[in-house]
């Protein structure tokens, strides 16, 4: 019998952290388990099991969700469902909480960050996030720094459950790599891929032996072309897109130095992936990247703003002495195997 139900926006092969956060740690579970519940809009995955596709929204009505309600109790009692697990706390975690209201369904609430740090931002969402999470059956967060933001708005117990990896690891470094740097984001204003362009710059001025690989797709992409004309950055910086984890984690193989400059960051996977293929990690000292990045382990933490200290700390990287270069790579690995998924701890939250 299935025991519970995960109710959401994004599942692979959607591209991003929350489909692969649920991934690795839900692919820790039986099949007779659970279900997951997602847009009918959402691309399928190729022999997907366990997934069931509802319209989401209505179009003609407000509020849109609401039919979900009961789309969603429907599958629920056919699939014998118990709890609910529900990122995406504005609108499904209302839904959830009317799900109980009504049926009598328990439900999980979890923050990934971004949702967190907008319901601050909001007193009426304030307003709605404490009384949800008043109702859960329990308040999980998947680092400390949002564990921090979400208890501004609620005084329930929270759970903190990381980002697991669940990678086969790369095999080991034969050959010195190039000097290439990557980032894999999305273009999007936090992701700090401006501020990436600008440390290039500053390395650039001093050394010209490297190549910067941005892996990412987004609404800023536009500009941030232009912002590579504008410094003189055509001749090293290359912008590719990834239609699969598969292939954006292609590029964790080929390169020397991840660079992550976000601005915000509730926890930061990409850099523990990198860690994880031997990659050592320039990243942005905020959110969460605080946990995923071990300074002077699996890489080196710099304030997003010190851009000619990001550029110092790239080349340091990029002009390491080999034998120290595969000292950092081991390091680095023996970081990322403390983020391997262990079925224990999702089933200690959920069960």
């Amino acid at each position: 019998m299935k025991r519970f139900a995960l109710l959401t926006l994004e599942y692979p092969p959607f591209l991003g952290g929350i489909a692969s956060y649920y991934q690795n740690w839900f692919g820790l579970l039986k099949p007779e388990e659970f279900i997951v519940i997602v847009p009918d809009t959402l691309v399928a995955a190729k022999n997907e099991t366990n997934v069931v596709r509802l319209p989401f929204f209505a179009k003609y009505f407000w509020p849109h969700w609401l039919v979900l309600i009961w789309r969603t109790a429907r599958v629920c009692r056919q699939e014998k469902i118990k709890y609910l697990w529900v990122p995406h706390i504005l609108p499904l975690g209302e839904v959830a909480f009317f799900l109980k209201i009504f049926f009598g369904y328990q439900y999980i609430v979890a923050f990934h960050g971004t949702d967190a740090f907008l319901i601050q931002q909001s007193a009426w969402k304030k307003f709605l996030s404490r009384i949800i999470c008043r109702l859960a059956y329990e308040v999980v967060a998947t680092s400390q720094h949002t564990a921090e933001m979400v208890s501004t708005f609620t005084r329930q117990k929270i759970t903190v459950l990381t980002p697991c990896l669940s990678l086969a690891l790369p095999p080991a470094l034969k050959q010195p790599k190039q000097n290439i740097i990557v980032s894999v984001a999305r273009l999007v204003p936090e992701k700090g891929i401006d501020l990436g362009l600008v440390a290039a710059a500053h390395l650039y001025h001093e050394f010209k032996n490297f190549k910067y690989i941005v892996v990412g797709a987004g609404r800023e992409k536009e500009k941030l072309l232009k912002l590579v004309d504008k410094l003189g950055l055509q001749p090293v910086v290359e912008f590719v897109e990834s239609k699969s984890v598969a292939e954006a984690h292609a590029y964790y193989e080929v390169a020397k130095v991840m660079l992550v400059p976000s601005v915000r960051e509730a926890f930061g996977i990409v850099a523990l992936e990198a860690a994880w293929y031997g990659v050592p990690v320039v990243a942005s000292s905020v959110g969460g990247l605080v946990e995923a990045v071990k300074e002077n382990k699996s890489g080196f933490l710099v304030h997003p703003a010190a851009t000619k200290v990001m550029a110092q700390k790239l080349r340091q990287v990029l002009e390491m002495p080999e034998p120290d270069y595969l000292k950092l790579v081991v390091s680095a690995q023996a970081w990322a195997k403390e983020f391997s998924c262990e079925r224990s701890k999702i089933t200690e939250v959920i069960f």
